[in-house]
């Protein structure tokens, strides 16, 4: 939900930039693109610095929103479970019980 709202607020702010409905635009691959023929019009990056750097540019009264959250909130069930794992793998010197840690994993199962 988030990388859709900010792909959404992205294109918001391409088309100011472009001074172009955001219906012809699309985004892919780091580039807002002309949707009717794929053709590069402006790479994310400057997407970026000037909804950062050069708000000045753009339309009095837009908002460049190029921060985004988005919350999940369970509703059928009481609880959430999840399954997890974490291990290490380690040294232990026997003499001095030093335990030197070689590797560690985790692994989460969030669906």
């Amino acid at each position: 939900m988030a990388a859709q709202a900010l792909q959404e607020n992205s294109l918001k702010l391409a088309g100011a930039i472009l001074n172009r409905p955001v219906t012809e635009l699309i985004a892919r691959r780091g580039y807002i693109l002309d949707k009717a023929t794929g053709e590069q019009l402006l790479p994310f990056s400057e997407v970026g610095r000037v909804g950062y750097f050069r708000i000045d540019t753009l339309p009095v009264g837009f908002s460049a929103d190029l921060m985004v959250a988005r919350h999940y909130s369970q509703k059928e069930y009481l609880c959430i479970f999840t399954n997890a794992v974490q291990a290490s793998y380690v040294e232990v010197d026997p003499d001095t019980g030093f335990v030197k840690l070689l590797k560690h994993w985790a692994v989460e199962d969030c669906g």
